[in-house]
């Protein structure tokens, strides 16, 4: 008896667990959403895996001269709050392609499925230059 009530709990539980996904990772980084003039323009693809919370990007860019590329999260429109600085590639410049990869929390993980994620990339004469918004589509 007890063996039936075990395997009963079991399956009950495997029915309750979603299932991992891995999804492929878009962003256009222009002047709209950063609601200016600049020419500038970037291209964000990368892709993301739910079983192991590794983020992965490649991203590219023209037109602009980056001082800074930042990943960060918040409501269309807002300043938003910092997630991390990709970090420099050619010797404390940024050189397209930049490519990267990192470990996500569970609150980033929830807030990137959200699409509360965006990129920016700031200029010595602009912050942000051009920005985009992070969509996500499961594989």
């Amino acid at each position: 008896m007890t063996s039936c009530l075990k395997e009963e709990l079991s399956t009950r539980d495997a029915r309750l667990k979603a299932p991992v996904r891995s999804y492929s990772v878009t962003a256009r980084i222009d002047n709209k959403e950063a609601n200016n003039d600049s020419e500038a323009k970037g291209m964000l693809k990368g892709a993301y895996d739910e079983s192991t919370m590794v983020f992965t990007y490649t991203l590219s860019f023209e037109g602009v001269t980056p001082r800074a590329i930042l990943f960060k999260r918040g409501a269309r429109g807002s300043a938003g709050t910092l997630l991390w600085k990709v970090p420099e590639n050619d010797g404390g410049k940024y050189k397209s392609p930049v490519k990267g990869s990192t470990v996500l929390s569970a609150l980033q993980e929830r807030d990137l499925l959200k699409g509360a994620w965006f990129i920016t990339i700031d200029s010595e004469s602009r912050s942000p230059e051009i920005r985009g918004i992070i969509t996500l589509k499961q594989k």
